[in-house]
Formats: C-alpha cells, sequence, structure tokens
C-alpha cells in the first residue's frame, strides 16, 4: 500500500535558536512520504538561513514560503495550508521536537480505523523552549 502524502507545516518566527532541531526531528522521521512546509513569518534573526541548511541537505521534499511582513501564526498555518499538497496536514511549531515514529503513529491510527483525525499529547522537554513559546503569544 502507499503510504499517503502527508504535509508538515512549520510557521517560524524568529526562531533561530531551535529550528533547525525541529526540521532535524521532521526530515528524520520513519515515514516517507512527507512534504515540509516552513513558513518563515516575516523573522529579523537567522531563522530562514538555518532552515535553508537542513532542508537543502536533507533528501525530503521541501518548500519555503516567507512572508514579507510578521503576520502570526494563524495566518502562517493558513499559508502552509494553501501551498500543501498532502492528503494530510500535520501542523509542527517551530520550537517541537518528534520523536522519530510521530508521523507514522498518528498516520497508521487513521488507517487503522479509516478515521479523518489524529491528535496526541505533547510534552514540554526544555524550559527555555516553553519560554520562548510564551513569549510569543
Amino acid at each position: 500500500m502507499t503510504e499517503k502524502l502527508v504535509s508538515v507545516i512549520v510557521p517560524t518566527y524568529n526562531g533561530e535558536k531551535f529550528i533547525a532541531q525541529t526540521l532535524e526531528s521532521i526530515v528524520n522521521q520513519d515515514y516517507g512520504n512527507l512534504e515540509i512546509i516552513l513558513i518563515n513569518d516575516a523573522s529579523t534573526d537567522n531563522t530562514l538561513k538555518n532552515a535553508e541548511k537542513i532542508l537543502k541537505s536533507s533528501k525530503r521534499v521541501f518548500k519555503i514560503f516567507n512572508h514579507e511582513k510578521n503576520l502570526g501564526v494563524s495566518a502562517a498555518r493558513n499559508s502552509g495550508i494553501k501551498i500543501s499538497e498532502g492528503e494530510y496536514l500535520c501542523f509542527i511549531d517551530g520550537d517541537d521536537l518528534l520523536e522519530k515514529n510521530f508521523v507514522s503513529a498518528l498516520m497508521n491510527e487513521i488507517l487503522k480505523d479509516n478515521s479523518d483525525i489524529s491528535f496526541c499529547g505533547s510534552l514540554d522537554r526544555f524550559e527555555e523552549a516553553r519560554a520562548h513559546r510564551h513569549a510569543q503569544k
């Protein structure tokens, strides 16, 4: 059975400290049929440079879309949806880290029950990431 295409949408704004690790955790997923969509929401730091380095060196399909001005996380996600080609969408924040089987576990649940959606909880790993997330709100 052919794997369904999953579009992993990553909105980011001034996330240079975290974006490389986040993208590496996506690139290293054991699920094969992914497209990674990075929405750079007008970052003024090295977020885009750090992201490009990881994505260009990966063997994954990816798209980078740049907002000319900061529009916020919801607008960034909506931009990602518009350019996605996947049958399923997966939203990942720019400071998240994924277990290697994150996408495959969610897709297995969808296929097992013929569901339209699958979701899971999260675990905070780093105090610095938590502080960064709260500063963006």
